[in-house]
């Protein structure tokens, strides 16, 4: 690593080279030849093309020149489609002026795609244009970071502080912070602060594999303080955000930019995990980078590939739909009113509702309840027993925020309540006295009309401050619950992979509540491609991008380990479950269990989301299966999906291929089959929608309305029952 002290000018640059190039985009090529043969899209298609290729063919750049500003509308060519010179020198005024018109054609493909009805053709032009608008976003930068290279690197090399000057000054700020305070202190210890003074010291000398352990650990230790309160608002003090900031720099390495560009278009044309690591890695070390261009460079490659992978959007409807039913409560009664003792029975009605609150940037929403409460009671004051019934219509309403930190802020329950009592009957110590009866009685009904409206006004208070106790409690209860859920299905395993789910989007609309996720580790990507859009009647709709179950095959780390396939199966299925203990996972009677496999030492599982259907590929280097050996082989498996109401599900299509270096003996071939048939089986389909959310009567009258698996999305919608959307609609971000 290129760390600090004397070996290292400026952390994490682009490393310096003599030229630098632009990789031939293959897979959008391909994407325009397609649009290129079709009558309403062919001019914007052609002119695209020729321009891409002209920018990655220096021979043909003089009849570029002069074609550059054509419209959208033109259907001239631009020079020879000949592509056997691969590379450009992207510091050239040619280039500039080429990625200004390509530029243009983003800008043009809006114009072609309004022209066109909804479907397949618009949805194909649109996608073409998202991944042209990828490349050129990251080809611009690039081609302003060459352009000034030399005179960036000479500029920051004077008068600049050397990153020793630079620590030393973030560590003198920490150290403002709180003084000699004994919480300083321990701030101090847990900081490592004098390991990085030493660090600093322009009179130490420190190996740069020890300083790269240091600084993992501080960065490592604050980021744990960062995930809870109240260490969280330590950190995130300005003097603590410098230190980790300055201590990025540190271990930033510088990035190849040539190399870069490659890894993008590879991982365009086939995405593969070690290509991810690799791009994930170099956008890392431009994303810790002292260099502000370099900066730049990595945010766009963040925001283009390591995009959110998981989208949920759920309606208030279905929110409602989930809430607890209405329910009648009876109580006995023993209370006091304006000093009257008062005794009997009551029955409390209550309903909740949700209400979504629009708020960018947040999960906003009111819990509220609605209800009444009927009464019988008998009140004694004195003499006189009053037996009335009571009716009090009360509501109330507790609001919540969710942050995208998982913090959960809410705010007191607020309640009105009103009511009205009728006197059904009186009755005195004195009855059986006729006149002494009648007077008793009139004196003691001229009092309780007197008290009748303070009455109900004391009984309104404490109806409504029960209303608010009982709503608080609720909701406290309620929200537990489901974070107890949430942490034990998703947070607790995908923790355990080293894949917290990192909140992109969060937002609240009048009608839904949407997060935009992304699930991957550091070294990953996410997604790279426009997501399909959900129908605009959906109660509820998921999009998945391939990458985040490809993320989690990968922290599985299966590359290279051997397994009986009863264990893989196990690990596997566990693993994305959350369970513990593998072994209470019930493996299948028809999966063979005297077959081991090894798998191959890298990209052993992927999941590809395309062409309306999901095709997993699995690399064997070796199966056993008694004294037989087979390997190495692929294994590819393609699934369909099929829906009925609220049940989806993904069936395998057709016989499972088995691809080789070399043709298999028909013995082998019919042994293999066999044993990947049973791992795939046709009689074991994947449910996307569970037996148990599928047959919940609150789903009653909705069906799955969307099933789309296209360009490494899966997009699946419940909503109310009309025709199914099995193909993509218009894509969005």
């Amino acid at each position: 690593m290129a760390l600090a002290g004397a070996k290292m000018a400026t952390p994490g640059r682009v490393a310096p080279r003599r030229a630098t190039v632009f990789r031939v985009p293959e897979e959008l090529l391909a994407r325009l030849d397609q649009l290129a043969v079709e009558a309403p899209t062919s001019g914007w298609a052609i002119r695209t093309a020729d321009l891409l290729r002209n920018l990655t063919d220096p021979t043909e750049m003089s009849s570029a020149q002069g074609s550059v500003h054509s419209g959208a509308g033109s259907q001239a060519s631009f020079g020879s489609r000949n592509t056997n010179s691969r590379t450009l020198v992207i510091d050239s005024e040619r280039s500039a002026r080429l990625l200004e018109t390509l530029e243009e054609c983003i800008t043009d493909a809006s114009e072609v795609a309004e022209k066109l009805a909804e479907g397949s053709l618009r949805t194909d032009v649109l996608r073409a244009q998202y991944a042209l608008r990828r490349r050129v976003d990251l080809w611009t930068i690039a081609h302003r970071m060459q352009g000034t290279r030399g005179q960036r690197h000479s500029a920051s090399s004077l008068n600049a502080p050397s990153p020793k000057q630079r620590l030393a000054k973030c560590l003198v700020d920490v150290a403002a912070l709180h003084g000699g305070t004994p919480e300083g202190k321990a701030w101090n210890n847990y900081l490592m602060i004098e390991r990085l003074e030493y660090l600093a010291s322009e009179t130490q000398f420190v190996s740069e594999s020890e300083q790269s352990q240091i600084i993992a650990d501080v960065l490592a230790r604050i980021e744990r303080a960062g995930q809870q309160e109240p260490q969280r608002r330590y950190v995130e003090q300005g003097a603590i955000d410098a230190l980790e900031q300055e201590l990025k720099h540190w271990l930033a390495e510088p990035v190849d930019l040539p190399q870069l560009l490659a890894q993008i278009e590879s991982y365009e044309s086939k995405p593969q995990a070690t290509t991810a690591r690799s791009l994930a890695n170099n956008y890392r070390s431009l994303s810790w980078s002292a260099d502000p261009d370099s900066q730049e460079l990595g945010r766009r490659v963040d925001r283009h590939y390591r995009n959110a992978n998981l989208r949920i959007a759920l309606s208030s409807k279905l929110a409602n739909r989930f809430l607890p039913k209405p329910k009648t409560v009876q109580q006995d009664i023993y209370d006091t009113i304006l000093g009257a003792d008062v005794q009997g029975v009551s029955n409390t009605s209550t309903q909740l509702s949700l209400t979504l609150i629009p708020r960018q940037g947040a999960l906003r929403f009111s819990l509220n309840a609605r209800g009444v409460v009927d009464s019988d009671t008998a009140s004694s004051a004195g003499p006189a027993t009053f037996h009335s019934e009571g009716t009090t219509w009360f509501q109330a309403s507790k609001q919540f925020t969710l942050s995208p930190s998982g913090l959960i802020q809410s705010s007191p329950a607020v309640a009105s309540a009103d009511g009205v009592s009728d006197l059904l009957a009186v009755e005195t110590d004195y009855d059986a006295i006729p006149l002494v009866r009648q007077i008793v009685r009139r004196i003691a009904i001229s009092q309780h009309d007197k008290s009748h409206d303070m009455a109900l006004e004391e009984v309104a208070d404490k109806v409504l401050n029960t209303a608010r106790e009982r709503l608080d409690d609720e909701a406290e209860e309620g929200l537990n619950r489901i974070k107890n859920k949430v942490d034990q299905r998703v947070l607790t395993p995908t923790r355990n992979l080293d894949l917290s789910p990192e909140v992109i989007e969060l937002r609240t609309t009048s009608k839904r509540v949407i997060a935009r996720l992304r699930l991957a580790g550091e070294n990953q990507l996410a997604a790279h491609t426009p997501r399909p859009r959900a129908p605009s009647d959906s109660y509820l709709s998921v999009q998945l991008h391939q990458s985040a179950v490809n993320n989690v095959m990968e922290q599985l780390k299966l590359d290279g380990r051997s397994f009986k396939l009863p264990e893989l199966y196990r690990t596997v299925l566990g693993r994305f479950r959350g369970v513990e203990d593998l072994e209470t996972i019930e493996v299948p009677e028809d999966l063979p269990r005297n077959a081991s496999v090894t798998l191959a030492a890298e990209n052993a599982m992927r999941v590809d989301f395309s062409d309306g259907k999901v095709h997993i590929t699995l690399a064997i280097d070796r199966l056993r299966l008694r004294r037989s050996r087979y390997g190495p082989f692929l294994v590819h498996a393609i699934y369909r999906p099929e829906i009925s109401g609220v049940h989806a599900t993904l069936v395998r299509e057709g016989v499972v291929q088995i691809e080789t270096d070399k043709p298999l003996k028909a013995g082998s071939q019919i042994v293999l089959r066999g044993i990947v048939g049973k791992v795939f089986s046709r009689n074991r389909p994947l449910r996307i929608v569970t037996e148990k959310m599928a047959n919940d009567p609150r789903l009653d009258g909705l069906c799955v309305n969307q099933f789309v698996l296209d360009d490494g999305w899966l997009g699946i919608a419940l909503g109310p029952q009309r025709e199914l959307v099995r193909r993509s609609k218009e894509p969005t971000r």
